[in-house]
């Protein structure tokens, strides 16, 4: 099961590196076909992934939370303490579902 959380602002820089510091491992930006530039990090058996709302397409990644441009999935099973509420310098993480 993955965790998704949002955020309204598409400046996904500084999400990932707030991530960075609650996480105390650095995402690194990559780039893909299917997500764009997007940031990860991997540590574990969890990975996250800082990716924009919009895909290369033009099609919205989450159709039911189109209000926000930043997407961040956790794939724990277990919620990992210090993201949901998260300020950030371009907007607050919130729990998706």
């Amino acid at each position: 099961m993955e965790r998704l959380y949002g955020v309204h602002a598409s400046d996904r820089g500084p999400v990932a590196a707030a991530l960075g510091q609650v996480l105390g491992h650095s995402l690194h930006e990559r780039e893909s076909s299917f997500y764009g530039d997007y940031w990860m990090v991997r540590y574990g058996d969890v990975e996250v992934l800082v990716i924009p709302q919009v895909d290369p397409m033009g099609e919205a990644q989450e159709p039911d939370f189109t209000g926000y441009s930043t997407l961040i999935y956790v794939g724990s099973l277990e919620p990992i303490g210090g993201i949901a509420g998260l300020a950030t310098e371009v907007g607050v993480i919130e729990l998706l579902r």
